[in-house]
């Protein structure tokens, strides 16, 4: 029996997903999916801080801290900042327009590289940028092993100064982070799947959904990558040439 308080639609999800058809064939995946529909459902819905939202953010700032690591000084590291969409509209996460870098970073607590598209404009072409898949694969641990969020971002701050420094703070605090729920929470990259980054003609479903039909304005599919992007010392390689070619764009103006 559930306390009376607790949602009845998330205590159903949870039914069907465990449930199923019946067949007992369930996998880890399930049911992670279902815990994280019923903890989705629940929590903090004042904040609107969720598990899900939660590992999203903390993809990114991987993402960012990754992308600080190959910078050689303070000016390209300041173009890294900028180039991170942290609140507001946007389809992609990280942008350099110079470098023709559109990039959407795409975090799962799944033991495979699964990942949902939720817009086209994630992996359309831009008049800017050829879009990006930045696939990153976390595993939630205990309490004293990995990072949270409110980790990241103490080290992506001690590694800034001056302008870029003022200007992640201010991306920070525009993002209204439930302080209580970012720390709660910690990850490690799952070794068996290491970051991976896919052009969009990789990602299933694109050429089949793309362009879209007429009357159909808006459409968001789920995906299972492949282990066959590009990563580590390759990945690092091409992450330090589009932050060079912003930097320098920008210097040239």
């Amino acid at each position: 029996e559930f306390d009376p308080g607790v949602n009845p639609g998330a205590a159903s999800k949870v039914a069907e997903h465990l449930c199923g058809d019946g067949s007992g064939h369930r996998s880890g995946d399930d049911l992670i999916e279902s815990v994280e529909a019923f903890q989705s459902l629940l929590e903090n819905d004042t904040t609107g801080w969720s598990f899900t939202r939660v590992v999203g953010l903390w993809g990114e700032l991987y993402s960012l801290q990754r992308m600080l690591i190959q910078c050689p000084g303070d000016t390209e590291r300041y173009h890294c900042i900028k180039s991170w969409k942290s609140t507001g509209v946007h389809c992609k996460d990280i942008v350099m327009p110079a470098a023709g870098l559109g990039m959407d970073v795409k975090t799962t607590s799944r033991n495979l590289r699964t990942h949902i598209i939720t817009s086209v404009d994630q992996v359309s072409s831009s008049d800017c940028c050829e879009p990006n898949i930045l696939s990153v694969v976390v595993r939630p641990v205990a309490e004293g092993e990995g990072v949270t969020v409110m980790d990241l971002i103490s080290k992506i701050r001690g590694s800034l100064a001056g302008s870029s420094s003022l200007m992640f703070e201010q991306k920070v605090t525009a993002l209204n982070l439930d302080v209580e729920v970012c720390s709660s929470h910690r990850f490690v990259e799952r070794t068996s799947r290491p970051i991976r980054i896919f052009e969009a003609s990789e990602v299933p479903g694109v050429s089949t959904f793309l362009p879209l039909p007429e009357g159909v304005p808006e459409l968001s599919w789920p995906v299972q990558l492949s282990e066959g992007g590009v990563s580590g010392s390759e990945l690092d390689a091409m992450l330090l040439d589009w932050i060079e070619r912003e930097t320098g764009a920008s210097e040239d103006e």
